[in-house]
């Protein structure tokens, strides 16, 4: 039920790790295999050799991934490979490799059962993991740090609260550190509700948020952070924006909308 035996549409299969925590989508082989995938994907270019589990966000693990996390530099590791996909966790060594493409794919709480998954390009290419995670902060109309949307995707059209999820409900390129006013968003897709904007409003709405810090230095609050923020298509001002789940500052509300996010 995860990620793995996916067959795209050009014969490329996603395979089972055999690592504990190196997740549902780690290696791409040359496959004919016609049979019926839990994630299959389509695809008009060819994606790298392998795939590694670099962060998974839990917004309901009672750990911060806020836009102000440390962890989110992938300096050191977070959590354990056994809970990879269970926990908030973080691969140092991962975010070391170099990375061409990132995927992300979403798994309900508890679970490595992978319910969509989609692919990018970075635009920067022969560049690690980490120095696209911890990019300069940019605002404003500025080039995606990925190029030409998903290359590959499966998201259905009976997906779970889709039009709630930043991810799976919104389309367009990644942007990476993206603030606007004094809010930020780790990661964010191009399509989203109010982007792009310099405007201190509380509408861009991603992976890894704050909506009251400094987020040009990275800096956050005790009430405004929040792991995940459900999607929007209109404006919202404070405590009237949804987050996911339970991992948030203190002036946001719990909600029962929460899944994983997997990066790779």
């Amino acid at each position: 039920d995860s990620c793995d035996d996916a067959v795209p549409t050009d014969g490329l299969e996603l395979v089972q790790p055999s690592t504990p925590g190196q997740a549902d989508i780690t290696q791409l082989v040359d496959s004919q295999k016609d049979a019926e995938a839990s994630c299959p994907v389509t695809t008009t270019t060819t994606p790298p050799v392998s795939w590694n589990l670099a962060i998974n966000i839990n917004p309901s693990d009672g750990h911060r991934m806020g836009y102000d996390s440390a962890e989110w530099s992938g300096s050191s590791d977070l959590g354990l490979a056994s809970t990879a996909l269970t926990n908030d966790y973080v691969n140092a060594s991962v975010y070391g490799m170099i990375s061409n493409y990132i995927a992300i794919a979403r798994h309900p709480l508890g679970s490595d059962a992978c319910e969509a998954v989609k692919v990018w390009k970075w635009s920067s290419q022969g560049a690690t993991f980490e120095s696209h995670l911890n990019t300069a902060p940019v605002t404003g109309d500025v080039a995606a740090k990925t190029t030409g949307g998903a290359i590959y995707e499966y998201n259905p059209a009976d997906l779970a609260d889709q039009s709630s999820d930043p991810i799976f409900g919104n389309s367009g390129d990644l942007q990476i550190n993206y603030y606007y006013g004094n809010n930020g968003c780790r990661i964010v897709l191009t399509e989203a509700y109010g982007y792009p904007s310099t405007a201190n409003t509380d509408d861009i709405h991603g992976l890894g948020n704050e909506f009251s810090g400094h987020p040009q230095t990275f800096q956050g609050t005790a009430m405004w952070w929040h792991d995940v923020a459900q999607r929007y298509a209109s404006a919202c001002w404070g405590e009237s924006c949804l987050v996911m789940g339970t991992d948030h500052g203190t002036h946001l509300k719990d909600r029962a909308i929460s899944y994983q996010y997997a990066t790779y």
